[in-house]
């Protein structure tokens, strides 16, 4: 069966409409896009800061493994005269 035309004369979308709706899509999409990008940003960042803590700490224990090897003690002030040797190696 054949469809007749609209009494109007008009189906579809007119060139008006279309161009709304591509412009209100671009908008959408580079909306999407900015988060996406933020996101992204955010994340590098919070991953290069991680990497920054976990190395700190690896140095820091490996000082402290160093300082402990090298016989240092945190009351060797009080241990000043004596002939003590408290070095565990």
């Amino acid at each position: 069966m054949l469809k007749r035309p609209n009494p109007a004369g008009q189906s579809g979308l007119t060139l008006v409409e279309l161009l709304v709706g591509i412009v209100v899509g671009l908008i959408v999409l580079a909306a999407v896009s900015s988060v996406t990008v933020s996101t992204l940003v955010s994340n590098t960042r919070f991953l290069r800061d991680v990497r920054l803590t976990q190395d700190l700490r690896a140095v820091q224990q490996m000082l402290g493994r160093e300082f402990r090897r090298a016989g240092y003690s945190a009351n060797a002030g009080s241990a000043v005269g004596t002939n003590i040797n408290s070095n565990p190696f």
